[in-house]
Formats: structure tokens, sequence, C-alpha cells
């Protein structure tokens, strides 16, 4: 276990949450991640270009809730807001923010 004090704070490392994968129960590229409401947690996978380009949603008990959006954009790059529907994604090579 590894344990920092920067600026006065402790953090321990607890666990893992997810695994690589191109697709499915995973992550590949993560880039960012929301907590949403109800212990649910949503993780934005970069990918490259094409493939791996999907939000997965998932609890702490790593248990996988499913996946979407395929296709939303070429390289996103953030993730905001509390739920789906109040989302803004950045999207670096088309150079706009979905919602």
């Amino acid at each position: 276990m590894l344990t920092l004090l920067p600026f006065g704070r402790v953090f321990d490392y607890s666990y893992c949450i997810g695994m690589y994968s191109q697709s499915g129960q995973g992550f590949w590229a993560p880039q960012d991640f929301v907590l949403g409401r109800n212990g649910r947690i949503y993780v934005l996978s970069r990918g490259v270009e094409q493939l791996g380009q999907r939000i997965s949603k998932l609890d702490f008990d790593q248990q996988f809730q499913g996946q979407f959006g395929s296709g939303l954009g070429v390289k996103m790059a953030g993730l905001s807001g509390r739920d789906r529907s109040s989302w803004t994604i950045p999207e670096e090579y088309l150079f706009r923010m979905n919602t």
C-alpha cells in the first residue's frame, strides 16, 4: 500500500476499479470520470481514432452497468456534469463541445 502526504493530506491506495479492454467491461485510455447519483461512476474512454471511444457506467463494487456514447466524437477530452442530461464533453479533434 502506498501512502502519500502532499500538503498535509494523507492519501491511501485502496483498490482499483475496472480493467483494460477495447470494448465491454473495461476502459481503453480513460480520460475522465464523473461520480453520478446512486453510487454510479461514469468513465470516459478515449480509445484510439474510432476504436474504443465510449462512456462506461459502473458502481463502486465494480459491477458493470453498460456503455454508451460510441461515435460521439473523435478525441473526447473530458466529462463534466452530474448526470447524462447535463453533461458537457469537449472534443479536441473537431474543436466543439458536445452536450
